[in-house]
């Protein structure tokens, strides 16, 4: 080796840049006349490799990407069989986004005769029960039920 100068050498950490210093210690080496050992270019290698992995430059994608992320889409190709019925009562089969059987068109009030219109808002809107009144037994004996209550 040269006075005063010392190989560059990075510490095994993934977020260094040690490509530079890998190099250049491998020519101080090969400068100072002694051979490569495997084992010193073999960790100056790993450390090259771990600095890009770092980086993201040699990141692999594999099936568990899929799992983590999701569809970027507004609609999904996904469509279900769906019976359609139209309000003159037609039917016709298409393809919804949602999984259902059956799907009834609404009714538009407006063209249905008056007679029908106010018969369907009878039958959407039952007036309201009247409260019944309660039927007072006078006549009631008590004597005879005597036997089904416990003591």
């Amino acid at each position: 080796m040269a006075a005063g100068h010392e190989p560059a050498l990075c510490p095994p950490t993934p977020k260094a840049n040690c490509t530079l210093g890998a190099s250049r210690a491998i020519s101080d080496q090969q400068d100072e006349g002694g051979g490569l050992s495997h084992l010193s270019l073999l960790s100056d290698l790993t450390w090259s490799g771990a600095s890009r992995l770092g980086r993201g430059l040699w990141h692999r994608h594999n099936s568990n990407r899929t799992s983590v992320t999701h569809l970027r889409r507004q609609v999904y190709g996904r469509l279900y069989p769906l019976l359609l019925v139209r309000t003159d009562g037609s039917t016709i089969h298409i393809r919804y986004k949602e999984p259902k059987r059956i799907l009834m068109l609404p009714m538009d009030s407006s063209t249905l005769p008056e007679a029908e219109r106010k018969a369907r808002l009878r039958r959407q809107f039952p007036s309201k029960l009247q409260a019944r009144q309660e039927e007072v037994l006078e006549d009631l004996d008590l004597e005879k039920y005597k036997k089904f209550w416990k003591k």
